[in-house]
Order: structure tokens, then sequence, then C-alpha cells
């Protein structure tokens, strides 16, 4: 069972304390990270990612994480694709990081997540030929396709979907999950999301943050 572990944890941004004696530990499954705009959301996740540097340490089943590792994926709020690959190619990107032989199973597991987000007849573009809305499902694509990361995070990952692709992203997600027994962790201010996944929703409380009091809610018990 995969498992993300806090121990002492501790962010600051000079006399701007973020966490402090933060002790908490994710198990394998969903989790919506909620608050208001600099609670710590985005702060958190790129520690995890090993984006910032910190205090304390972070376990990933037992083993420190120290900077980055495909142990854990990311998918930015400002989603970056490789502007000289197509869109199959793009999204087959990740066994390359993974230093993985790429199969003709892989390359039609590809399609058919692209297609499935309706990218299905414009395999052979490239970014530039695509709109801003296709090529945020195009960088998706590429954790769905992903069997090695232990640990998934999204940065706002429905911002500008509508309503069809935004149940297509829930259902990916919940899939991939399923499939991989990984630790997916979301940032999102869209309720259709957590209506669809319902995920142990975060609350960002001061009290989470500083290791005093641990808010955790479930998605039912959130929206009564």
């Amino acid at each position: 069972m995969n498992e993300l572990r806090f121990e002492d944890f501790r962010k600051a941004y000079g006399d701007n304390v973020i966490f402090d004696n933060f002790n908490y530990t994710f198990q394998q499954g969903i989790y919506a990270f909620m608050g208001e705009s600099g609670v710590g959301k985005s702060t958190l996740m790129r520690c995890i990612a090993g984006l910032e540097k910190y205090t304390g340490k972070i376990y990933l089943n037992g083993n420190e994480l120290k900077g980055t590792t495909p142990k854990v994926h990311m998918v930015h709020q400002h989603y970056y694709s490789f502007p000289w690959l197509n869109l199959e190619d793009n999204v087959l990107m990740v066994f390359v990081g993974h230093k993985e032989r790429i199969t003709e199973k892989d390359r039609e597991e590809a399609r058919e997540f692209l297609t499935r987000f309706g990218l299905g007849n414009h395999l052979s573009k490239i970014p530039s030929q695509i709109s801003g809305g296709m090529d945020q499902r195009l960088s998706l694509c590429s954790a769905f396709i992903n069997p090695w990361s232990n640990v998934v995070l999204y940065d706002e990952p429905s911002s500008g979907l509508d309503e069809g692709n935004a149940r297509i992203l829930a259902e990916l997600i919940a899939e991939h999950q399923q499939r991989y027994g990984t630790i997916e962790i979301i940032i999102t201010h869209d309720e259709r999301l957590r209506k669809l996944l319902n995920p142990t929703v975060i609350e960002f409380t001061e009290e989470f943050k500083t290791g005093r009091k641990l808010l955790e809610e479930s998605e039912d018990a959130n929206l009564s």
C-alpha cells in the first residue's frame, strides 16, 4: 500500500511560516486540497514534487524524498507540452522520462486516452496546431498512461474544462487510482470535480498546518 508521510515538516518564506511541526500521512486514495488562495496548498504540493526546499522529512513508502523523483508525477496548472512532437508522442514522453521502451500496446493506450478526451482526430498535430484547452487535456493524458509514479499531483486540472470533459477527467483520475493504487492529490475550486470524485478533503486551516489539530472531512460532510 502506498504511503506518503510527513515528519516534523516546516516550510517558511522568511518570517512567513506556512507549515510548522506538520505531521501527516496520506494513504492510497484521492485527496482534494481546499482553502483560500495563499494558505499553502500549492506550496505543499510543490514540496511533495521536490520543487521547494523545506526542513523536516517527507517519506514515500519508507524512503525519504529528496528532490524530484519519477515516483511523483505532477500535472502543473500551467501545462507544458513538447512543441516539436505530435500529440501521441507527447503523451508517450513519460516513457522516455522513465527510460522505458515504448511498445505498440503503449501507443494504442495513448491513442485511447487522447480519443476519450476528444483528441482522437488530432493525433498527428503538434501543440501549436491545437487550442489551449486541447493542450490542457493533452498534458493530463501523460499522467493517466503513467504506471510508475506512486503519487500523482494535479494543480487545478479542470480549470477551463466544460462539463463533459470535467466528467471524463474525474473518470480517468478514479480509474488510474484504482488501477495502480496511487495517492492522487488535487488542488481544485471546482465543485463539479469534487462531487464526481468524492475525495478525502483536506482543509488548510492553521490548526492543520501547524500540527495542533487535524481537520479532515469527507466530501459528504463538507457539503452538508
